[in-house]
C-alpha cells in the first residue's frame, strides 16, 4: 500500500496532474483487485491455525511440494524457450514485412487464439494429441503411433500455444520501433547479413526479448488449467497444487503459504530478468 501512496503523491506533484489523474482509477483497481488479495493471502498463511511459520515449515520440509515447484520452474523455462524460438522469427517476419497490412495480419493471426477460451483450446489439443486422436490417426497410416497427452510433452505443447501470442506481441512492438537503415548501414560497412543480424539487430531487440520472456515465464509458472487437462499426476504443477489445497482439502494455510512461495519465486525471476534487461541496455549504450 505504501507504493500506491507514493504513486499518488508523485501524481499530485506532476505538472501534468490533470492528465495523470486519469490514472487514479487504474491505481485504485490495482489496489483492490491485486494488492488486497495478495496481502490477505500472506496474512492467512501466518494466521491460519496453528499459525506462525507452521505452514512455511511444511512447505520447505515436504519434499513433494519442492519437487512440484522445481517441475513447474523447469516446465516454465522450457515453454519460454520454445515460445521464443517460435515467436522471434515470426515477429521478425511480421515486423519487417514490406506491407504494413501484411505484418498486422500476421500479428492478428498469431493472437487470434486469445479470443478463444483457454479451456476450449486445451480440450482441442487433447483431441489432437491423445491416443487414437487426430494426430495419432494421421500418423497411424504410416505406422507411427504417438501419445502426447497426459505427459510433459502435451503440457509443453498446450502451454506454448498459449504463450506464443504474448511473446510475439512483445517482440513485434520492439521490432517495429527499430530503424531498418541500421542493417543497411552494417551491410554497407562490410558486415554479412548474419553478422549484421547478430551484432546489430539482435542486441537492439533484447528489451522486447526480455519482456516477452518475463511475461511468458511468470504466466506459465502459476498456470493450472492447461496442465490439469493435458498433463497427468506425474506432471502436476504448483498452480494445481495450490488449487487442490484451497478448493479440495480446504487447507487455506498451506495453500496460502505455497502461493507466497510462488510469489517470491516470481519476484526473484522478475528481478533477474529486469537486471538482465538493464545490463543489455547499458551495454548497448556503451557500444
Amino acid at each position: 500500500m505504501s507504493a500506491l501512496a507514493s504513486g499518488l503523491r508523485r501524481l499530485r506533484r506532476s505538472p501534468d496532474a490533470n492528465q495523470n489523474s486519469l490514472l487514479l482509477p487504474a491505481l485504485v483497481l490495482i489496489a483492490v483487485a491485486f494488492l488486497y488479495p495478495v496481502i490477505a493471502m500472506l496474512v492467512r498463511s501466518f494466521t491460519t491455525s496453528p499459525g506462525g511459520l507452521h505452514y512455511y515449515k511444511d512447505v520447505f520440509t515436504t519434499g513433494g511440494i519442492l519437487t512440484i515447484l522445481g517441475r513447474s520452474l523447469m516446465t516454465a523455462a522450457i515453454v519460454t524457450a520454445v515460445a521464443l524460438l517460435i515467436g522471434y522469427p515470426y515477429a521478425y517476419v511480421a515486423a519487417t514485412a514490406r506491407r504494413r497490412r501484411l505484418g498486422l495480419a500476421l500479428v492478428g493471426l498469431a493472437t487470434a487464439s486469445l479470443f478463444i477460451s483457454v479451456i476450449v483450446r486445451s480440450y482441442a489439443w487433447l483431441a489432437i494429441l491423445e491416443p487414437h486422436g487426430v494426430l495419432d490417426d494421421w500418423l497411424g497410416h504410416v505406422g507411427i503411433r504417438v501419445d502426447l497427452a497426459h505427459n510433459l510433452a502435451g503440457v509443453v505443447i498446450g502451454m506454448t500455444q498459449y504463450a506464443v501470442p504474448f511473446m510475439v506481441l512483445s517482440l513485434y512492438d520492439n521490432m517495429r520501433r527499430l530503424d531498418v537503415r541500421l542493417m543497411r548501414a552494417a551491410s554497407t560497412l562490410g558486415a554479412s547479413p548474419t553478422r549484421a543480424f547478430l551484432r546489430v539487430y539482435l542486441p537492439l531487440t533484447l528489451p522486447g526479448l526480455v519482456s516477452g520472456c518475463v511475461i511468458v515465464f511468470i504466466t506459465v509458472l502459476g498456470y493450472y488449467i492447461i496442465p490439469a487437462i493435458l498433463g497427468g499426476p506425474q506432471n502436476t504443477m504448483i498452480g494445481q497444487l495450490i488449487a487442490t489445497e484451497i478448493q479440495t482439502t480446504l487447507n487455506w494455510g498451506l495453500g496460502s503459504a505455497e502461493g507466497a512461495l510462488v510469489l517470491l519465486v516470481t519476484l526473484i525471476a522478475f528481478t533477474l530478468f529486469y537486471r538482465a534487461s538493464r545490463q543489455t541496455r547499458g551495454g548497448r549504450g556503451h557500444a
